[in-house]
């Protein structure tokens, strides 16, 4: 019976050392979505601003409201498709006839010597489409996923998998890019760059004239002469205290 309670405490032991291992990676889970809600704040304030300040409240010419609208929502809709896509589009892994047989597997975990474990990848890659190796000739192997690594393929940590024709793991979506969504993240940033062209060029003008009416406001030209006083004030007391150090040394060296 000692025995089975000594087994239950190491159980329970070990559950207790996992349990802060999976929490983190939880909280981890959870953190790498803040840049994406980030940017689904600034794209929602975007719309708002755009939509409802500038066309709805700000445009009085029902014709430039549609062209800017009809625009707008073009270029909105496939900025937020080609996001969408880029962030839920699984990363491609190889397939599994880049994985190890079972009984190379085995054999591969029981060798310890690295040349005998590179003979071993070598005759299971020999009839693969695998033509880039390490700087000293050896096959890519991912000990993680435990699977022979094709061209370009590497092990992404944050996704914890290896991923065909990984370019980098991006925050701002979430995702690696890769293989499977290289060409959504590339419209994504052509959409977004004409969303932000666009939406710069028609609000300009608005915003010059904003600033502008409100120079001409009379409480504006109040707190403009009040800052001017202000400042002629503070300049003042400069000289006085910069006069009064002179006099003051002048005194002494008088003394």
């Amino acid at each position: 019976m000692a025995p089975a309670g000594g087994g239950g405490g190491g159980g329970g032991s070990a559950a207790r050392k996992m349990a802060p291992s999976h929490v983190l990676k939880c909280c981890q889970k959870v953190l790498a979505w803040v840049p994406v809600a980030f940017i689904a704040l600034v794209v929602a304030w975007s719309y708002y601003a755009y939509v409802v300040e500038l066309c709805v409240f700000t445009i009085t010419s029902t014709g430039e409201k549609v062209v800017y609208l009809v625009i707008f929502h073009l270029s909105f809709v496939m900025f937020v498709w080609s996001y969408w896509k880029t962030i839920f589009t699984s990363p491609a892994s190889p397939s599994n006839e880049f994985c190890l047989s079972k009984t190379d597997k085995e054999q591969y975990e029981k060798e310890e010597r690295p040349e005998s474990q590179q003979e071993i990848l070598r005759r299971a890659a020999k009839d693969l489409p695998v033509y880039t190796t390490t700087t000293s000739r050896a096959i890519r192997y991912c000990d993680r996923c435990q699977l022979i690594k094709p061209d370009r393929c590497h092990h992404c940590s944050a996704c914890d998998l290896c991923v065909l024709k990984m370019d980098h793991h991006c925050p701002w979506v979430n995702n690696c890019v890769g293989f499977s969504n290289y060409k959504f993240f590339l419209l994504f940033l052509f959409y977004s760059l004409l969303y932000c062209l666009f939406v710069a060029a028609t609000v300009l003008q608005y915003f010059i004239k904003f600033w502008t009416k409100l120079s001409e406001h009379p409480c504006f030209e109040m707190d403009l002469t009040k800052m001017a006083s202000l400042l002629d004030a503070a300049k003042t007391y400069g000289r006085f205290l910069e006069m009064r150090k002179n006099t003051g040394c002048y005194l002494f060296l008088q003394v």
